[in-house]
């Protein structure tokens, strides 16, 4: 007896990443200075905080942060 190949099931996503991640790099092409924070510098947990606080986005760090990996993005130092 053969067991038939089919695809995994699982939980779907809770969010489209081809709709969030648009609005992620609106809001990183802009400096962190003009979301009021104190250097133009982003990080995830700033990213974070403007996405849920503009935008009404709510999303997990570790999704943001393979987002940004996914797209050729990393930390640099200024």
């Amino acid at each position: 007896m053969k067991l038939r190949a089919r695809r995994a099931s699982g939980r779907p996503p809770k969010i489209d990443c081809r709709v969030v991640f648009p609005k992620i790099t609106k809001v990183i092409r802009h400096a962190a200075t003009d979301y009021g924070y104190d250097s133009p510098l982003w990080t995830t947990k700033r990213v974070l905080a403007v996405l849920k606080d503009k935008l009404a986005i709510d999303i997990s760090l570790s999704t943001i942060h393979r987002m940004l990996r996914g797209a050729g993005l990393s930390y640099q130092k200024p």
